[in-house]
Order: structure tokens, then sequence, then C-alpha cells
């Protein structure tokens, strides 16, 4: 007998909306604006207590997924992101690159220079959760019903990648990049976050990758996996990590192709995965 193929998944009521999509519910929205100007720049480095920020950064560009009625929200912005940098060097990159670059750069803000810091903007960011009963100046919605704190549990549940493999219709699509720097011509430091919407999951990639020339690789990923109408999302989050010599080899025919995070992955050893819950908020009952 034949096999037969599975019955496509019906695209459930969906709607467009500024940025985005709305569907059971959720309003998935992106935003995409230009780089700080200097003043902001000035701003963020005050706030942040950062000597100098990226080259480029979209410091109003966002994605947000939002459940208005239960008040949940998560979102990935530059700002939150910069704020989880290391205050100190790394100390495992001893780079010659990173004398050449403070000298590049113009200290043009002198009172911050008792910061060492990270200069390749490594960050452990994994998204930002929102919700009026964890911080009461969120502004919630007008539909929004009291309900209990979102929670980020450990757990052992693994993304089901065959799920995602599955060819479903895709309701909306977008890739955001938050901020990147290039390392004064020594290489690419970079967070962007994409998102996908099906009719029954919302995936999110946020990617953090790195690459001195001559010296490291590294790539941070967190993925999110929601199934609409789930009590939890699953968010996993990896970090790998190796020499340039180590993996140099492989792009001896097309060395262009070391600068591609997609083509380089599969060279990293595996590194160290955690996995969470987000369990997100239940509408608390009188």
């Amino acid at each position: 007998a034949m096999q037969s193929s599975p019955a496509p998944v019906p695209v459930p009521q969906h709607a467009k909306i500024p940025g985005g999509v709305s569907v059971h519910g959720w309003r998935i929205t992106t935003a995409k604006k230009a780089i700080l100007n200097s003043t902001q720049i000035e701003e963020w480095i005050d706030t942040l207590k950062m000597p100098f920020l990226p080259e480029m950064v979209f410091g109003s560009s966002f994605l947000s997924i939002q459940h208005e009625e239960s008040g949940f929200e998560l979102v990935f912005n530059a700002l939150d992101a910069l704020k989880e940098c290391s205050k100190v060097v790394d100390p495992s990159i001893k780079v010659s690159a990173s004398e050449v670059w403070s000298k590049s750069r113009k200290h043009h803000d002198m009172k911050h220079s008792e910061f060492s810091y990270d200069w390749t903007f490594t960050t452990p960011y994994r998204g930002t959760i929102c919700h009026p009963a964890l911080d009461s100046s969120y502004p919630a919605s007008p539909s929004y019903t009291p309900s209990t704190p979102p929670q980020v549990v450990t757990s052992t549940t693994p993304l089901p990648l065959d799920r995602l493999r599955a060819p479903d219709p895709i309701l909306f699509i977008e890739e955001v990049l938050l901020f990147e720097d290039e390392l004064s011509d020594h290489g690419t430091s970079m967070l962007s976050v994409k998102c996908r919407v099906m009719p029954e999951i919302i995936f999110i990639l946020l990617r953090f990758w790195l690459r001195i020339d001559d010296v490291l690789i590294r790539v941070i990923d967190t993925r999110v996996y929601y199934e609409l109408g789930s009590d939890h999302m699953i968010r996993e989050c990896s970090f790998k990590e190796a020499p340039y010599a180590s993996i140099k080899h492989n792009f001896i025919r097309n060395p262009a192709d070391i600068m591609d995070p997609n083509l380089v992955i599969p060279h990293l050893p595996k590194g160290m995965t955690m996995l969470e819950k987000i369990m997100l908020p239940k509408p608390i009952t009188s």
C-alpha cells in the first residue's frame, strides 16, 4: 500500500498586525530600527557602565512574543543583552588584537576607564521575561486578567527537533540584528534573533556569534520552542567554542566560509547545553 503523507496542518485563524502576526491570543512582533545615535550611545555607556559599545547597536530593534490576557511577554533586545556582558576581560583570550583595538578606539569618555571589560561582548542573555506581577511598572494590556508570575525551572525535556523539521506553513518569519562589531577588522561579534511562527508552533533562535581571526570561534545559541496552547515553553541554551587553529583546516578550499556561522557550527565540538521550562502565568481564581 502507498504510504500516505501526513495531513497538512490546518492554518488557524490569524491576523497580520504591524511588524508581525497575532494567532491564538499571542502577538508576535518585531521592529528593525536604526543604530543608536551619538547622544543615545553616551546614555547607554552611562547606564551600562561600559567603556564603549559595539560599533552598531540597534537599540530600538526587538522581537517580542506576548500573550496579552495572561500579561506574559518574552522580548529580545540589545540593552538587556549588553547588561549581561561581563565587566571583566576574558582571561582565556590572549590577543594582540585587543591592544591594537583599545588604541584604535578613541576613549572619548574617560570616566569609565576604571572598568576593564570583555571586549568580545559575549553575553549569556536568554531573553527578557516580563509580567505585571514581576514588575509593577510593566504596562499591562486592557485585556490582562490577574495571573501568577511566570517561572523558569530547570528541565530535561529536549527540543522536539523532528517537530520543527515538519514542512508546516509559515505564518510569519523574521530576523532582527541586535548588535554587531567587527573587532577593528579582527573578526566579528554579533547578536541576532530569528523567529518563525507556524500554525501550532512559535520557534525562536537567539544567536551570539564570535569570530576572532586566528584566535577563537564561539557561539551561544538560545532556542525557544512553544506549542500554542501549552502551559510552558522549552528553552535550550548551548555554548560552543574552539580555537581558530583547530577548525581552520576545514576551510582551506573556501576560506570565506569560516565567516558563516551555519557552515562553522557543525565543526565545533559539543559544548555545554542547559534546558529550561518557562512556566506561563496561570489565571488567579478567586
